[in-house]
């Protein structure tokens, strides 16, 4: 799903039928350039197609909110976390690219405060889900930054010479200090470091496997009475 991993045309080929299979049009569907950073977009349809079939991107960022009906929010991961926000009550939707790097940057916060801002969202209204990505029992190294920060000690596990990270768990109590409600709050259990359904970089790391990604998609829907 990635171009900057895949052959291209593979690439295009297997996005068109992604998007064909939930019967979405490429031309309705927006995407960024990752970058871990914490910048934040508010977009439109003028902003779709972009970075979807071929690697176009316009955008650069790790948020992409809207509230556009029929429009669809896209990124390719491979362990980092995608992080999906859905306010029912405003038809809004955002779609976060979460790593270590913009964690630390509280992407998440400023995520619910642009919601706010700009679509009057309530985090209490909020669902929000985490989906596929890797977890502590895989993600560890020798040595990380985030040892230095107290914020992070709950979420550090040093074991064996090393320290196992817990991204999710730390994510996750991101979203419940912005205010939303942990009964809205969805956690996948997949590991794509453990589990061999994921394209995981870290595994591709330890193993010498090519790199790949898979895609999330988000998108508002209309409420019906």
């Amino acid at each position: 799903m990635s171009f900057k991993w895949g052959i291209e045309e593979e690439v295009r080929q297997n996005r068109q039928k992604f998007l064909t299979d939930l019967n979405i049009d490429p031309s309705r569907v927006v995407s960024a350039e990752l970058e871990h950073s914490d910048k934040i977009i508010k977009v439109t349809a003028a902003d779709a197609g972009q970075g979807v079939l071929q690697d176009d991107y316009q955008l650069k960022g790790d948020c992409l909110i809207t509230n556009e009906l029929g429009l669809y929010l896209w990124h390719v991961v491979a362990d980092c976390l995608s992080v999906m926000l859905y306010d029912p009550m405003n038809q809004t939707v955002a779609l976060v690219h979460v790593g270590r790097k913009n964690a630390n940057l509280q992407i998440i916060n400023k995520t619910i405060k642009a919601m706010a801002k700009f679509y009057n969202t309530k985090p209490n209204d909020l669902v929000a889900g985490i989906g596929p990505s890797i977890h502590s029992c895989c993600y560890a190294y020798n040595e990380i930054e985030q040892t230095s920060d107290p914020a992070w000690h709950n979420f550090l596990i040093n074991k064996n010479n090393l320290i196992y990270i817990d991204l999710v768990g730390f994510t996750a109590e991101q979203l419940l200090d912005s205010g939303v409600v942990k009964n809205k709050l969805y956690l996948n259990s997949d590991c794509t470091a453990h589990s061999n359904e994921f394209f995981s970089h870290y595994r591709a790391k330890q193993t010498s496997q090519p790199e790949k990604r898979f895609a999330a998609i988000i998108g508002p829907l209309p409420c019906y009475a």
